[in-house]
């Protein structure tokens, strides 16, 4: 019995600590202390209770969706003249992988890391996923609206100005690289002089290689300018096909 008392002290005295550790974090008090364990725990690690599968990639898939909706309806507010593409690239511009990343080194969002192994090989892009994984523990711990205040406060008020976000040259090409990070998949760009062209011109003919396929391809006179506009076409044809699955899965299917 002594023996049992000992050990749940011990988890008690190490579950106190974490959750000192993410109010500070925070700057508000957590309820259920769970959510916050689960978004910091690598695939390698194990939540006191927790089922052998658990990991931060649950709560991250949550958080980047909203993430997401947090910052398109701030850039939607503000920006009432831009069209649908325009606050596209803003959003986007907020919620790129590297301004993500620099913004869990800020927090020191590794510091809160649970792992059962002393050595562990992190991607590049962890501080950013375990962002992603913490706004989504928010949301399920406090709802929609302590979420929002957490997202303004550490994103949108040391962001960019909007003036920055509207003028601010974006490249798709960066922004499919990006996607490619994003979605674990692979990336190269073709391109070659069209010998088939008839003109006074030199015109070049790129595609954009997802997975070693031709995902999407254009012309223009220059490797630069082609490669631009087919990265272009490659990012809005991605957009399509998220916003086609979407759309599928919310299809209630008709017994």
């Amino acid at each position: 019995m002594l023996f049992l008392k000992k050990i749940i002290s011990r988890f008690q005295k190490k579950d106190g600590i974490f959750f000192a550790k993410m109010e500070n974090l925070l700057g508000f008090r957590p309820k259920e202390i769970h959510y916050y364990q689960e978004a910091f725990t690598l695939g390698t690690a194990r939540c006191e209770g927790a089922t052998p599968h658990v990991s931060y990639e649950r709560l991250e898939f949550l958080g980047d969706a909203i993430l997401g909706a947090v910052i398109a309806h701030f850039v939607f507010l503000q920006a009432p003249d831009k069209n649908e593409g325009d606050l596209t690239k803003m959003r986007t511009r907020m919620v790129r992988r590297e301004n993500l990343n620099q913004i869990g080194e800020q927090l020191r969002l590794r510091d809160y890391l649970l792992t059962d192994k002393k050595t562990v090989l992190l991607s590049g892009n962890i501080t950013g996923n375990l962002l992603e994984a913490l706004v989504g523990a928010i949301y399920l711990d406090l709802g929609y609206g302590k979420a929002t205040e957490f997202i303004h406060r550490i994103l949108i008020d040391n962001n960019l100005s909007m003036r920055d976000l509207e003028h601010k040259v974006i490249s798709y090409k960066s922004l499919m690289v990006e996607w490619a990070q994003k979605y674990h998949k692979t990336i190269a760009f073709v391109s070659e002089e069209d010998t088939t062209y008839q003109g006074n011109t030199k015109h070049f003919q790129a595609k954009v290689m997802i997975n070693e396929k031709v995902y999407a391809k254009a012309h223009d006179t220059s490797k630069k300018k082609a490669e631009e506009r087919a990265a272009k076409r490659a990012f809005f044809r991605a957009g399509d096909n998220k916003k086609k699955s979407k759309k599928k899965n919310n299809t209630i299917k008709q017994p």
